[in-house]
């Protein structure tokens, strides 16, 4: 009797197993996501009130070229600032995608005085709490006096309070003169980009840079570059 209830239970489970199998066969589909490619860089430098050209793409779905179906969404970039440029697309079974161009705009005619290299900075918040001797290092980009600084805020967070590399207010700014300094950008993992950068100096005598960054209404920064 155990032989025979044995036998019946692994009969009744091939049985159900092979009805798995007819109802999930022939149901498996190969999807191509759209491989959107950029021409150019992913960061461009663009000077304000010059006419934009986008430096092209190509898509592809499989073998399929689909450029002609993506849809590039542009932002007006008439003032300084950091842009992003989206290109999307969706596929023939209707899953999307995209890919980004960053773009930073500029003025012309800015100060072909070389200030990148690496700094330290002391920073004093609110004229109470202060760090010293914190890393700062600003950059050259391809447009003379057009900057990227890797914390605006002098390593207040990420070093002083320890928070880590990620809590960097990294950015852009551009170089009149000595003495005329604009932001372009700025930010940092809360997503609120500084309000101003005022009184900013370069004094080429001991090269330091001297200036005060301003968040959220209520913090001031203030920095010493040497």
């Amino acid at each position: 009797m155990k032989k025979v209830l044995i036998y019946g239970m692994f009969l009744a489970l091939m049985i159900g197993l092979n009805s798995c199998d007819k109802k999930t066969e022939d149901i498996s589909t190969i999807t191509y996501f759209v491989n959107i490619e950029l021409n150019g860089d992913a960061l461009v430098f663009h000077e304000k009130g010059t006419p934009w050209v986008d430096p092209g793409f190509s898509a592809t779905e499989g073998d399929d070229d689909v450029t002609a179906n993506v849809v590039v969404t542009t932002p007006s970039m008439n003032e300084l600032g950091y842009y992003e440029i989206t290109y999307s697309a969706t596929n023939s079974d209707g899953y999307a995608g995209h890919v980004t161009r960053n773009v930073v705009v500029y003025d012309g005619n800015l100060s072909t005085t070389d200030i990148s290299g690496e700094y330290t900075s002391d920073v004093v918040r609110n004229s109470s709490e202060s760090y010293a001797g914190n890393p700062v290092v600003i950059s050259k980009t391809p447009v003379d006096g057009v900057y990227e600084i890797s914390d605006w805020i002098g390593g207040f967070y990420n070093i002083g309070r320890g928070y880590g590399a990620g809590y960097a207010f990294h950015g852009y700014f551009q170089m009149k003169s000595d003495t005329e300094f604009d932001i372009i950008s700025s930010t940092n993992p809360w997503n609120a980009p500084l309000d101003s950068v005022e009184n900013m100096v370069y004094n080429p005598t001991d090269n330091t840079i001297t200036y005060t960054a301003k968040w959220l209404g209520k913090y001031n920064y203030d920095i010493s570059l040497y």
